[in-house]
């Protein structure tokens, strides 16, 4: 790999988990109790703070595995709730 294309890498993957961060962030403003009964508050509130606090111990591997088996239901149960209003 080139030094260019190792850096794009590297900017990929901290965009990644900013976005996980963010998406913890927003999640662990929520108030109303249906919402949290519905979404993963807790375990994105989680995540966002191992990112934000405990950087040197963020297991990639954890962050992507989470992505992939997750995103996707939130981004429906989302849509879902959006759908509602």
């Amino acid at each position: 790999m080139s030094r260019k294309s190792d850096i794009a890498k590297l900017e990929r993957i901290k965009s990644l988990i900013d976005d996980v961060s963010q998406i913890g962030e927003l999640l662990s403003k929520l108030e109303s109790g249906d919402l949290i009964d519905r979404l993963p508050v807790r375990e994105a509130s989680a995540m966002r703070n191992v990112i934000l606090h405990d950087y040197e111990g963020v297991n990639l591997q954890i962050v992507s595995k989470t992505l992939e088996q997750s995103l996707l239901g939130l981004r429906e149960t989302v849509g879902s709730i959006l759908s509602e209003i």
